[in-house]
């Protein structure tokens, strides 16, 4: 999934605002449906007629239930966001549940990382690249991102890594066999960057 790899910086604003409307949502509509319902009753009781209380009853019944339905409808589709990506190393996850609508400016500024205990280079003139360190199983595969610095001289970029610990496609690392290795990655005009990954063992031995 494309999505899945983008920088952090370039979405937060997005996420941010999505976390924002979600939050509307998720508090703010079914505050809304009691509220009503609180308040139809409140005008049936102080009528005194006891037809018009009943059906001010099941109406906020009714509202109460909407609103519980859409809470947990909006909290289940939070979660399943929340799962796009874990433990793939993909920027997106880490993203997704460390932005909010409060940080989100402060992070399009910056860019958390992915992975497992990963975060971002930060320094101007280094390579970006996200997540910083990946640990992963024989067998199993985890995204990274890299970028220019604001002072490179070219598009072209290049990686140096022990090719028997893991294999490196695109932006996809595959674990071969347990070690540790660092990805070098370099680009002309910048300060080389490095991502450090560790291959653990797993049940199916070392990938040929």
């Amino acid at each position: 999934m494309v999505f899945l790899d983008v920088n952090c910086s370039d979405i937060a604003g997005v996420i941010g605002l999505i976390h924002a409307v979600v939050g509307l949502i998720q508090f703010g509509i079914p505050f809304i449906l009691i509220i009503y319902g609180l308040l139809d009753l409140g005008k049936a009781v102080m009528a005194g007629k006891e037809d018009e209380m009943k059906g001010a009853q099941k109406i906020l019944i009714k509202r109460v239930m909407y609103a519980i339905a859409t809470f947990v409808v909006v909290t289940l589709v939070v979660y399943i966001f929340g799962l796009i990506g874990q433990g793939s190393g993909s920027p997106w996850h880490d993203c997704w549940i460390n932005t909010n609508a409060g940080n989100a400016k402060e992070l399009g500024n910056s860019d958390l990382g992915g992975g497992s205990g990963g975060s971002s280079s930060s320094d101007a003139n280094e390579v970006a690249v996200s997540p910083t360190n990946i640990t992963l199983k024989v067998g199993e595969q985890a995204s990274f991102s890299y970028s220019k610095c604001s002072k490179s001289t070219g598009n072209n970029f290049s990686l140096s890594y022990n090719e028997s610990v893991i294999k490196v496609s695109g932006k996809l690392i595959t674990g071969l066999k347990p070690g540790t290795t660092n990805i070098e990655i370099s680009n002309p005009g910048c300060t080389s960057s490095s991502i450090r990954v560790i291959v653990k063992s797993s049940d199916r031995g070392a990938v040929q």
